[in-house]
């Protein structure tokens, strides 16, 4: 999954705004559709929303784009926990990046932003991944995301399960 197809691109890193949501929509469909054992949601099901869907989930959690020129080559997001209970952690959720990016280190530059942003509110970042999607595990590795357990057949894609591994960064 992971090429050196744009290594060396620049890109701006920034958290999309209201004017995004668009092209925020069109990037986050894009990645359900081709790689539907990597997200929880399904192409079919958010296909069928509007744009103003789009923008309500945007508006409840914190989504970092990664910006060549005009065109959105990669997202992740955080969603921070409302619950007094739950609150000292959050959840990193909806990382994708075009495959004309992959391995160019967007990625690894949309996690630490992302990251970067709520660290000082936080005490621990949640996120589960594909135990197959060997180069994000790697990422998250990287970066210093510490595996806590796996959930076997966590997604169900057609007839084929799905494993996820459950990782945190304590921050």
């Amino acid at each position: 999954m992971v090429s050196d197809r744009d290594s060396g691109a620049h890109y701006s890193i920034r958290q999309l705004t209201e004017d995004d949501v668009a092209l925020y929509r069109e990037i986050r469909l894009e990645g359900l559709k081709k790689y539907p054992a990597s997200f929880g949601s399904s192409y079919e099901t958010e296909a069928q929303q509007p744009v103003s869907w789009f923008k309500e989930q945007a508006e409840n959690a914190i989504i970092i784009g990664g910006f060549r020129d005009t065109a959105l080559m990669g997202v992740a997001g955080i969603y921070l926990r409302p619950e007094p209970k739950l609150s000292h952690k959050c959840v990193l959720f909806g990382m994708y990046v075009r495959l004309e990016a992959q391995g160019s280190g967007l990625a690894k530059e949309l996690a630490e932003s992302v990251i970067e942003r709520v660290k000082s509110s936080v005490e621990e970042i949640l996120l589960t991944v594909a135990v197959s999607n060997i180069a994000a595990v790697k990422l998250y590795t990287n970066i210093g995301f510490i595996e806590y357990g796996m959930e076997p057949r966590s997604l169900k894609v057609g007839d084929e399960y799905h494993d996820q591994l459950m990782m945190r960064l304590p921050v």
